[in-house]
């Protein structure tokens, strides 16, 4: 039986003007061996996901190559047939509070093609080395300033299929690894040794140095930010929201929090 689709049946025209399902189809990605097909996410392993897809296709060869990914985004996206029939599917969810603030914290306080795609836009009130996290959190009130960059678009609109024969949560990744190699014998390997696009080397702070002169990080600029990321030293998740932020995310990311919330329960989202 063919793979249910989430948006063809939604609107009244062909698929191919049907931009709901364009919009996932494109990050729907193809495992040549198995068939297997995997909606990618961005800030949800999707570097893992890629370049793992890059090794088993036959592209690469190792680290060496993983740059190779940022340019083929769209090599390994599946056909209509490989979306209908693919024997397997599979996608990596993220708690929606932890996803907007590695973002912020990567994509932002580095000044990173989606930091001046924000900018462009012109969402902000300030110069851009003093915008805060207060700020963008504030400023995604509107469908279409989520929807500016792929990074903090709501993690279900790249949903294709209504069911997954495969759902995992990133806090889980190492669990998630193992189940993905037992179904269809991919192995995914962890990027982020080889990308800086990860925390997980840094020191966790949940406090605001004593000689600043901002009470939280939430409003701390991103020129600030950046100095402490150069000292090898970074907020931790919770640090950066207070009760105001956690219910903006609360409210402008519901249905992923909904989704999330209904596979995996509220244990591993930052505020429950």
């Amino acid at each position: 039986m063919a793979n249910l689709l989430r948006h063809a049946r939604k609107i009244r025209a062909t698929l191919a003007n049907n931009p709901q399902h364009q919009f996932a189809a494109r990050h729907a990605l193809v495992h040549f061996d198995s068939g297997a097909v995997f909606s990618y996410i961005p800030k949800n392993a999707c570097s893992t996901l890629r370049y793992s897809l890059g090794l088993a296709n036959g592209a690469l060869t190792g680290p060496d190559d993983v740059d190779w990914i940022h340019n083929n985004n769209g090599t390994y996206i599946a056909t209509l047939m490989q979306l209908a029939t693919a024997p397997y599917t599979a996608v990596f969810l993220r708690c929606p509070y932890a996803r907007i603030v590695s973002v912020f914290l990567d994509k932002f306080v580095d000044q990173r093609p989606p930091f001046w795609a924000y900018i462009s836009n012109g969402l902000q009130d300030t110069a851009p080395q003093q915008l805060t996290f207060r700020a963008f959190v504030q400023s995604l009130k509107t469908p279409p300033a989520r929807a500016i960059d792929i990074h903090w678009r709501p993690q279900v609109d790249f949903l294709v299929y209504e069911n997954y024969h495969g759902i995992f949560s990133l806090e889980n990744f190492s669990e998630a690894t193992k189940t993905i190699k037992k179904e269809i014998g991919l192995e995914l390997v962890d990027t982020r040794a080889y990308l800086d696009h990860s925390r997980t080397s840094y020191a966790h702070m949940d406090t605001v140095p004593e000689q600043d002169e901002w009470k939280h990080f939430a409003d701390t600029p991103i020129w600030r930010l950046a100095e402490m990321k150069r000292q090898n030293m970074l907020p931790s998740t919770s640090a950066m929201f207070d009760d105001e932020l956690v219910e903006l995310i609360s409210k402008y990311y519901a249905p992923d929090l909904a989704f999330y919330t209904e596979h995996f329960g509220t244990d591993t989202l930052t505020f429950k």
